[in-house]
């Protein structure tokens, strides 16, 4: 259903059941994303970007048991990212840029192993430092954090981050020395 001119809502899709792919991108959605997690316990990718989606993060989104990939950029959802949704262990994939999303870049105190490998979250109004616990996410490929609020000196547990390809922390306020021990798959350090 991707680069159609669909238009509406999302509240139909509460009655769609046992679906593990869904991909509305590039349509002319609008409204907010309905908090529905029991139809999608069987949700594996969901695709909602290039939309015009409005509000905040339903908290169920951190509900859906199977779900290894989430885009939900370049819409006008805004508020805070939850904290557990970079603690998903089935998230492999997380796009949220392009939005307004705004607040700290928080983890779980509840997480466990995370297999994230890509993290997007360029283009939002975050705030606050470069999050301690990304070291943690040790499968971590790409990391956008490009054009927010960020600032503060980059931490030392940038050093663990062995698997990443990508690093893109253009145009925040960061401050202090640049690392010294980055992994060496880096390809892309922007």
């Amino acid at each position: 259903l991707s680069k159609n001119q669909l238009e509406g809502n999302l509240t139909k899709i509460a009655k769609w059941g046992n679906i593990e792919f869904l991909d509305l991108s590039q349509n002319r959605l609008t409204g907010s994303i309905p908090s529905t997690p029991s139809q999608f316990l069987h949700l594996n990718h969901l695709n909602l970007s290039h939309n015009t989606l409005t509000n905040s993060l339903p908290k169920m989104v951190d509900q859906f048991p199977k779900l290894s990939v989430l885009d939900l950029s370049f819409n006008q959802l805004d508020g805070p990212i939850q904290s557990r949704l970079l603690s998903i262990p089935t998230l492999q994939a997380i796009h949220l840029a392009n939005n307004f999303f705004d607040g700290n870049i928080e983890f779980s105190s509840h997480s466990g192993d995370s297999n994230l490998r890509i993290v997007n979250l360029a283009h939002n109004q975050l705030d606050g430092y470069f999050p301690d616990r990304f070291g943690s996410l040790t499968g971590l490929e790409m990391l956008n954090l490009a054009r927010n609020n960020l600032s503060g000196s980059l931490p030392i547990s940038m050093n663990d981050m062995n698997s990443l390809t990508s690093l893109d922390i253009s145009e925040n306020h960061f401050t202090g020395s640049l690392p010294t021990n980055l992994s060496n798959n880096l390809e892309r350090f922007n």
